[in-house]
């Protein structure tokens, strides 16, 4: 497999290479030895070869350090001294990728594996971090911005309850985007941090599997956390945006939510203790969630001005209904307000508000089942799509001709002549046969239509039963 070389700074001025064990001769043996060679510049990428090197990397030049195979299983960098960071970055635009990076032994506590501090535009992708249980944290960004962190896999950063496998501390716009954090004390820590974005990373296995504290305007969108203590903490901050998120199967609140101005949205969370919990939770919006929890809702000290949903407005909802309103409130034993309720008028939305704790869902929804289209309505869909057919597709001839040809059907089926309808339907068919035959009409386009007609056919020899 090629090798293709990543850069993250400025221009590359060179590729320097390490290895300590056999195979190519190398540059250096360690990797320190070539970050701070007086001939590595700022641009410079260091290829670092397979093997297992026992040091301390603090890096202060914008240098992008990759492994050479690309696998972290074969790159293995273990920290050497307890009292610094396995690898310390204080330099912008700085790239570490495709390494497993081993906390210092487990007899005694280290700071953490991974630290940039005071760093913009550096990228870490592609590694994983094991803090070997005596770690304060995986990889942390303290006074970071415009940081990336991407593909990393960090697990066992213990030593304490809010131990995180990956934190960042007064930290601001940063993306981190498909990490695996399991078996930490916290998974996702971000602390006085803002304007953040989590795409997709996982959190299992935590006490805490995504926490936010004193941190604003956030967003976690299509973010896991499952079968932690809690699946997401939110303490403190305001006006952050979550959705699209799973939480799941947490031993105890789904989401823990402490702050004002947030806006949940869109997130699945099932099988928690509790799905959500607000505690001094104050104007905050939560609408269309799907909640499948024993219990759903637990209110405590003093939570208010909170909207549980908008008013009704078109676009598609969690449980696949027409309408945005409220959220879907579901039981595991099916006793679910949603479940137990009716919807009469078929829009989607229970036929009753849902009240709980002083708060109210004024359209709560109801899954949806689509009414079934008669056959009339069926065919004034088909010659909406003939009328919308390109030139290329038909000509104004043809689909003139198909349009006369589906009203006679139409007024067939007014009439209550059902099989002189299927007859003029099935000669509909053989026109279009013969249209694509003379390349009248287009081939994809013809299908679609003999298709339709032979659904509408079904459907009405269904309905004469």
């Amino acid at each position: 497999m090629a090798l293709v070389l990543m850069t993250f700074g400025t221009a590359s001025a060179g590729t320097i290479t390490v290895n300590n064990s056999t195979g190519p001769v190398a540059n250096f043996t360690s990797i320190q030895d070539a970050v701070d060679d007086v001939n590595t510049m700022a641009g410079d990428t260091i290829l670092v070869y397979s093997g297992f090197y026992e040091e301390n990397v603090d890096v202060d030049k914008e240098l992008t350090i990759i492994s050479h195979s690309g696998n972290p299983d074969d790159t293995i960098v273990k920290g050497a001294d307890s009292g610094d960071y396995v690898f310390y970055v204080n330099a912008n635009n700085v790239g570490i990728s495709g390494f497993h990076v081993i906390a210092f032994p487990n007899y005694t506590i280290s700071p953490g594996v991974i630290l940039l501090e005071g760093t913009e535009g550096c990228v870490v992708t592609d590694n994983i971090v094991f803090g070997d249980t005596n770690s304060m944290s995986g990889i942390t960004l303290s006074h970071s911005s415009n940081n990336t962190l991407t593909n990393n896999t960090v697990t066992r950063v213990s030593c304490i309850d809010l131990s995180s496998g990956i934190k960042l501390s007064y930290s601001n716009n940063n993306t981190l985007t498909n990490n695996n954090a399991s078996d930490n004390g916290c998974g996702i820590w971000l602390s006085d941090s803002s304007n953040n974005t989590l795409t997709s990373n996982t959190a299992s296995d935590n006490e805490y599997g995504l926490h936010l504290w004193n941190s604003d305007n956030n967003t976690l969108t299509s973010n896991t956390a499952s079968n932690n203590l809690i699946g997401i903490v939110h303490l403190g901050g305001s006006s952050n945006l979550l959705t699209s998120n799973t939480v799941s199967d947490n031993h105890g609140e789904g989401i823990y939510l402490s702050g004002s101005n947030n806006t949940l949205t869109s997130n699945t969370v099932s099988d928690n203790h509790y799905g959500i919990y607000l505690r001094d939770s104050i104007d905050n919006f939560i609408y269309n969630n799907y909640f499948n929890n024993s219990d759903n809702v637990d209110m405590r000290a003093s939570s208010t001005g909170n909207i549980w949903n908008i008013t009704q407005t078109p676009g598609t909802n969690i449980v696949g209904g027409p309408y945005l309103g409220g959220n879907y409130w579901a039981k595991p034993d099916g006793t679910g307000f949603s479940q137990i309720n009716l919807d009469i008028d078929h829009d989607g939305f229970c036929d009753f508000q849902f009240d709980f704790a002083g708060n109210t869902d004024y359209l709560p929804l109801h899954l949806y089942e689509a009414p079934e289209l008669t056959p009339i309505e069926k065919l004034e869909i088909l010659k909406e799509y003939v009328d919308g057919l390109d030139e290329e597709d038909a000509d104004a001839s043809t689909k003139h001709v198909l349009d006369v040809k589906l009203d006679n059907v139409i007024n067939k089926l007014d009439k209550g002549d059902d099989d002189k309808a299927i007859k003029k339907l099935e000669g509909f068919i053989k026109f279009v046969g013969i249209m694509e035959r003379q390349d009248k009409l287009g081939d994809e386009q013809a299908e679609y239509i003999t298709n339709e007609a032979n659904r509408i056919i079904e459907l009405i020899r269904n309905s004469e039963g």
